[in-house]
């Protein structure tokens, strides 16, 4: 009596079983992508928004942007003052990183 053994490279993909989805995703094209920041000064449109990035209001906000922006041009930064100045109150609000402020203000 002999044995037969498959040996056949061949596996099921344990990942595509588990989870399908994955294999579904794709994307738009490349003509989609963009290098422009995913946040700014100008996606903060609400007062709860204002709050939660800021722990200000979204008028004093605005008049503080509004304020120290004359001071920002005067800066050699590629980021605009009003980023400058969120990026700031972000730091201080959320204590976020400054690689992390980087990545969303681009």
């Amino acid at each position: 009596m002999t044995l037969k053994v498959d040996s056949s490279t061949q596996t099921e993909d344990l990942v595509k079983l588990d989870h399908p989805y994955v294999y579904e995703m794709s994307t738009k094209s490349v003509g989609t992508q963009h290098s422009t920041a995913v946040f700014s000064f100008q996606n903060i449109t609400s007062d709860s928004d204002a709050r939660f990035y800021t722990g200000l209001n979204l008028i004093i906000l605005k008049v503080l942007v509004t304020m120290l922006s004359t001071y920002g041009k005067i800066l050699p930064y590629k980021l605009p003052a009003s980023d400058q100045i969120l990026s700031v109150l972000m730091r201080l609000r959320l204590g976020l990183k400054f690689h992390d402020i980087g990545r969303r203000l681009n």
